[in-house]
């Protein structure tokens, strides 16, 4: 009985000796597997943040930028369009009425408007001839001629702002471009990514049995 439990003894302990071996081995191969899945993740930008990939964020993102960037070319397109009206027709009404965000025209509005009445009054009892009618009119054409040169400088201005807004969403869309070009590599490097993934837990799985069967076979060699 003794000579076979002593038997039983060494067979246990050259299995734990080879189990021991085979688990480092495991572990080894468990760190790699898990290594280059990590690797591949940082190389590929396939990190997830709440389920969703950082390219997923950046893509949300700039989807964001570039419909507020594309509102406002259409919005300084349309204020653009007014001024270069208003310039071209010489439409001094419709800028006194529309620009209420300048200065410049704010100022003289009411000037410009309350002349008008007067110039219409003084027509009206003394006559288109009278020093009166010429000087009011002088008067108002004085205040045309700024509101006009103030809608050449608006018009400018809204020019160059119109230059820059297409600009930005140009650069805007070129981004998102390039990204949605990234995130279907992104995809396609998904399945590798699962697959190293997949090795790496087999090597897992594998060294957490190795582990529980090493663990078994030495509570049988201390017996």
């Amino acid at each position: 009985l003794t000579n076979e439990v002593k038997a039983l003894q060494d067979i246990s302990g050259g299995a734990l000796d080879a189990m021991k071996s085979r688990l480092t081995e495991l572990r080894q191969q468990m760190t790699d597997a898990r290594m280059r899945v990590q690797a591949f993740q940082s190389e590929n930008d396939l990190y997830e943040i709440d389920g969703k990939t950082i390219s997923d964020e950046h893509l949300n993102a700039l989807n964001g930028e570039l419909s507020d960037a594309k509102n406002a070319v259409a919005s300084i397109k349309a204020q653009l369009e007014f001024s270069q009206r208003v310039v071209s027709e010489n439409d001094v009404n419709a800028a006194a009425a529309a620009a209420f965000d300048n200065d410049v025209i704010k100022n003289i509005r009411t000037e410009y408007l309350s002349s008008k009445k007067k110039l219409a009054e003084l027509q009206r009892t003394l006559g288109d001839k009278h020093e009166a009618v010429k000087r009011m009119r002088h008067e108002i054409e004085e205040y045309e001629r700024i509101v006009q040169d103030e809608m050449r400088r608006i018009t400018q201005d809204d020019a160059n702002k119109f230059v820059v807004a297409q600009s930005r969403e140009k650069e805007l869309q070129e981004q998102l471009d390039s990204l949605l070009k990234k995130r279907a590599l992104i995809n396609a490097k998904k399945s590798e990514l699962q697959s190293l993934e997949n090795e790496a837990t087999v090597y897992e799985t594998l060294y957490t049995r190795y582990l529980d069967n090493m663990q078994q076979t030495t509570e049988k060699a201390a017996l």
